[in-house]
């Protein structure tokens, strides 16, 4: 039977180029399907749409100038010399062929570029498990990132090599190692002891946390096993607490977690945590918490925080474009260098500051406002700007106070307002009841974070050789509500106050304590 022309001449040309047809043409029209007897990986689509194998030379399939994979646009001289686009651009003179010298102009060869781009190869991973089949010129693309690559078990005499997943089956079937599960963001506690426990995440990466006992402690690190290096994704916060001469004691750390394939072992030089000696006992542990960081990006541009990462799916939350969020460097440093006022800058606050940065500096911001207690009086200010309020407007009696020292304060109706060495504002305050005197002293500041200051107070007179002395934590106000009613902690007898009638003429000792 006669050969049609065109498949002729497509037979022929295969053949010239090193392409090997898998069977005759009138089966490839029928849709048969065939298998290639040497198939190096490939597969090209017939006519009717369905793939077949077939064996290719690969090498036809690079540029013959710079030897890398051909890949659109190709172009091609009047002869028939092929050549890729890069090269394209970078010939001396364009309207003459590299190989023939003739003089013509390059143009695309479609038919080429349809041939390259249906050419599929597996990836070299495969026996780890990646069953992905790429086309010919992404190949190494996809191989620079594949998530089957191989990582190796670090056990002295074990040549273990698979993809990170095949990785953690092998740790806990062969070497028996601990395995915890974890979800980032949350913390869980593990034993102080000698060894490496694997902690996996519901994502697939895998990470270990290695302990070391010393001779001046225990040293902790912990490190992503995953086949290429690349930018830090992960932080880890290690704490360790224990109480010690009946005190609470707090060591804590927070780092970039590295990655590694484990091809030299379990890296010696990344311990980032140490648990002095002194401090371990028998059930010691610590608190490991391992989380997302950074900005991130999907392919087309869309960006999300590192918190919100972690909740979505692989899939972009604008576009839904299935795709892995990256790293986005040039949104972390426009993040970084914005810089926003605080929100009591008119109460004299001037830091400048990173604009993530704002909601957690106001929450301490020592300039956030507090408020006068006088009925009718709708000032508010900082705590410097209240001292000078209580003197200038209600003509309180003031003073400039030392810590740790003793002062005296005349017991009269009224408050007093004391500045510590620090600027610290504090308000004694003095109510005259038939019964004697009651008083209360606590910390102005405009969080309610529970003051540190302790207050002593002492009081004695010569009739019946009485004496008092109280001393207790201070109350922490911003006079949102005028002054505290509930906290009268010291009380100074009638018969005290009672040869001075209403000029009481009494005194009480203070002492303010700092922690």
């Amino acid at each position: 039977m006669l050969k049609n022309p065109f498949e002729e001449f497509r037979s022929n040309w295969l053949v010239r180029n090193g392409l090997e047809m898998s069977d005759s043409s009138s089966k490839k029209r029928q849709g048969e399907p065939q298998q290639g007897a040497g198939e190096v990986g490939g597969s090209t689509k017939r006519m009717s749409g369905t793939a077949t194998s077939v064996t290719v030379e690969l090498d036809v399939l690079d540029c013959p100038v710079c030897l890398y994979p051909l890949r659109p646009p190709i172009f091609q001289c009047s002869v028939g010399h092929i050549i890729c686009s890069t090269c394209c651009g970078k010939l001396k003179n364009p309207k003459k062929c590299l190989y023939c010298s003739s003089k013509s102009d390059y143009n695309r060869c479609y038919g080429i570029e349809k041939i390259v781009s249906s050419v599929q190869v597996p990836c070299s991973n495969a026996k780890h498990g990646c069953a992905v089949k790429t086309i010919y010129y992404e190949k190494d693309d996809h191989e620079k990132a594949c998530p089957h690559a191989p990582c190796f078990c670090p056990e002295t005499g074990c040549s273990f090599a698979g993809s990170s997943r095949m990785l953690l089956e092998h740790f806990t079937a062969e070497h028996h190692w601990h395995l915890t599960k974890v979800t980032y963001g949350w913390s869980f506690h593990a034993e102080v002891q000698e060894g490496v426990r694997i902690l996996s995440n519901e994502d697939g990466h895998l990470f270990l946390l290695n302990m070391a006992l010393e001779p001046f402690g225990c040293v902790v690190s912990v490190f992503c096993v995953q086949p290429r290096d690349t930018d830090p994704k992960f932080r880890c916060s290690l704490t360790f607490s224990f109480w010690k001469n009946e005190l609470f004691n707090s060591l804590s750390s927070e780092f970039q977690v590295p990655s590694t394939t484990l091809s030299d072992g379990i890296p010696r030089d990344c311990f980032l945590f140490i648990v002095p000696k002194s401090y371990l006992e028998k059930d010691s542990k610590i608190s490991v918490t391992v989380k997302k960081s950074f900005n991130c990006l999907c392919a087309v541009g869309h960006v999300v925080c590192s918190s919100c990462c972690v909740k979505l799916p692989d899939r972009c939350h604008c576009c839904s474009l299935a795709t892995g969020y990256n790293r986005c460097h040039i949104i972390e440093h426009v993040v970084d260098s914005t810089k926003v006022p605080c929100c009591y800058d008119n109460f004299g606050c001037t830091e400048k500051i990173t604009y993530y940065e704002k909601e957690n500096h106001e929450k301490v911001c020592r300039h956030a406002p507090c408020f006068c207690p006088e009925t009718g009086c709708n000032f508010t200010g900082s705590t410097v700007m209240l001292l000078n309020h209580f003197s200038a407007e209600h003509k309180w009696h003031s003073a400039r106070i030392s810590y740790n020292k003793t002062f005296r304060i005349r017991i009269a109706q009224g408050s007093t307002a004391l500045q510590g060495e620090d600027g610290q504002l504090f308000l004694v305050n003095m109510v005259l009841e038939p019964l004697g005197g009651l008083i209360s002293a606590f910390c102005i500041q405009p969080h309610i974070t529970g003051s540190n200051f302790k207050c002593k107070l002492s009081v004695s007179g010569s009739e019946m050789s009485y004496s008092q002395v109280t001393q207790f934590q201070t109350k922490s106000t911003k006079l949102f509500d005028g002054l505290p009613k509930d906290c009268f902690l010291f009380f100074v007898p009638e018969m005290l106050l009672r040869d001075s009638g209403t000029n009481v003429a009494a005194m009480v000792s203070m002492t303010l304590i700092p922690p």
